[in-house]
């Protein structure tokens, strides 16, 4: 089982004013109380939601607006619009965006707008993901709007919206292609080209724009792309040919370095010795280890110098490392569950009596499906494991939660969502979200290193089938050291999935240091199930 970094991402955490809202004549809830009324006992309950969306804390106005989102309580979305234009929080307000935009659609859109326009962030993420699910040609239209002042963060977050926004609509690919690259932004492309080209779209139409494009980064970012492509995807082979014969003028010296690499593979050419080129650019060539040590283009002298200049960030191509994957679209199949405020799951699970056995392999689990509008329609609970108020929680957390922006719904597919049972990965995975700013290409940083690892086991039905293969993980690394959330990205067989995201939610890391400031990154680890 190895590990093959990708790109890193630091996240640094938001501070956010809040409002002061109506005093309760009851005890104020905390946000996991409040979280209980997703699923309601009593009539009390339910109207004790009307009351929270106004709480003093902005953590439980927070929950409440997803409540109400999830429960379809259109009854209280007047109440929400008046709290969304009072509200000064940006996560919050994100929220009661999202929910009013469920509730009343296209008639909340302009309050949802206004509230982006003062708030801008997250909010704004929120109306684009609405009209990405909804309305993918009005995205089109506004997307300069949505795109001027982004922070790194927010353009990681609107590539990947913009990019589920084709794969929902797939009609409108080259149109939506268009508009990101007209905002010309590298991090905005970067991760709309990842996640657009790992889809069932395919990367042909995204790899041939990016190519066309004035932006010198956004050039070298399609050409390694590319290059991490499997070899068997023959549309892309065709149009990369064409592009090979273009002058390479315009082009940085690592889209060169990119662009030799492809014309090994796809022409046969001569190789011509990119060791310098690599130590060069150590920071660039970290970036694509993984893809580096998949290819067999390689010489023996690339490789020893990457090997040498990299460590165990660079696998070599030999057996060890995961090989020419075939072509697969992305596709989440298995994910940890996510704090929609921070500390939220430890107070569920405190709320229902759930007292965790503090055990590494222990896990509930819920199986998920969602409607098209990324509501929970399904919610099925395997908790067999634990105890029964560790099942209630499992439950409370699924009816809370809504698909991930950057994942395209499919009708009845489910996602399985893990619980770790384990004070310490819970504790992780309730530290504050923050923002993402893209390090790929920044120097000064220190990248981590695995300290605990744990091998994932086979299920039982795999090894009785003989499945075998290369599952892929990709999580974010908190500066503690931990896997602060997991989803599995490519998938093998569900058993295997399941069992690679329980393993690397428990691997441990030396804290990513960004000129010797722990911060948290985003890796992509791979798992290999082999039978010997």
């Amino acid at each position: 089982m190895n590990w093959i970094s990708a790109r890193p991402i630091v996240l640094a955490l938001l501070a956010g004013a809040t409002i002061q809202g109506h005093s309760l004549a009851q005890p104020a809830l905390t946000p996991g109380k409040a979280a209980l009324l997703v699923l309601p006992k009593s009539p009390a309950e339910v109207q004790q939601l009307s009351q929270v969306i106004t709480d003093t804390d902005s953590r439980v106005r927070a929950v409440a607006a997803r409540v109400a989102a999830v429960r379809d309580r259109r009854d209280l979305a007047a109440a929400l619009l008046e709290a969304l234009a009072r509200e000064q929080d940006a996560i919050t307000a994100a929220e009661q965006a999202r929910s009013v935009l469920l509730l009343r659609r296209e008639a909340a859109l302009t309050a949802a707008s206004e509230a982006a326009a003062r708030l801008s962030g997250s909010v704004t993420l929120a109306v684009a993901e609405w009209l990405a699910r909804n309305n993918a040609t009005q995205l089109v239209a506004s997307f300069p709007v949505f795109a001027k002042g982004l922070d790194e963060s927010d353009a990681v977050a609107l590539g990947q919206i913009a990019s589920m926004a084709a794969q929902q609509s797939p009609a409108t690919l080259e149109a939506v292609t268009g508009a990101v690259l007209a905002v010309a932004g590298p991090v905005l492309w970067r991760h709309f080209l990842e996640t657009t080209g790992a889809s069932a779209l395919g990367p042909a139409q995204p790899v041939t724009a990016g190519l066309a494009s004035n932006e010198p980064k956004v050039r070298e970012l399609t050409w390694w792309f590319a290059v991490s492509q499997s070899r068997a995807i023959e549309p892309l082979n065709a149009v990369l040919k064409i592009a090979l014969g273009a002058d390479s003028a315009r082009d940085t010296a690592w889209a060169r370095v990119a662009r030799e690499l492809l014309m090994r593979r796809l022409t046969k050419a001569a190789p011509t010795d990119q060791t310098m080129a690599f130590r060069e650019r150590v920071t660039e060539a970290r970036t694509q280890s993984g893809v580096l040590a998949r290819l067999s283009e390689l010489t023996e002298a690339e490789r020893s110098t990457l090997r040498s200049l990299l460590g165990e960030a660079f696998e070599v191509a030999d057996g060890k490392g995961s090989g020419d994957l075939p072509p697969q679209p992305r596709q989440v199949t298995a994910r940890n569950f996510k704090a929609l405020v921070p500390g939220l799951l430890g107070e569920v699970l405190s709320a229902t009596g759930c007292k965790i056995p503090n055990r590494y392999d222990v896990f509930a689990a819920a199986r998920m499906i969602y409607r098209m509008d990324g509501r929970p329609l399904e919610v099925g609970v395997d908790a067999a494991r634990v105890s029964s108020g560790c099942g209630d929680a499992v439950r409370v957390l699924g009816n809370l939660d809504l698909a991930e922006p950057s994942e395209p719904v499919i009708q009845g597919r489910p996602i399985w969502l893990l619980l770790p049972m384990d004070a310490s990965i819970v504790s992780c995975i309730d530290e504050p979200r923050g923002a993402l700013v893209e390090l790929a290409l920044r120097h000064g940083l220190t990248p981590p290193k695995k300290t605990r690892h744990v091998d994932p086991q086979y299920s039982a039905a795999a090894l009785k089938a003989g499945v075998k293969g290369v599952v892929i993980v990709e999580g974010v690394i908190g500066p503690s050291g931990c896997m602060r959330s997991a989803a599995v990205v490519r998938s093998v067989d569900l058993g295997l999935d399941v069992q690679a995201l329980k393993a690397v939610s428990q691997w441990r890391f030396t804290p990513t240091l960004l000129d010797g400031r722990p911060v948290p990154v985003i890796m992509t680890v791979t798992v290999n199930f082999t039978l010997q």
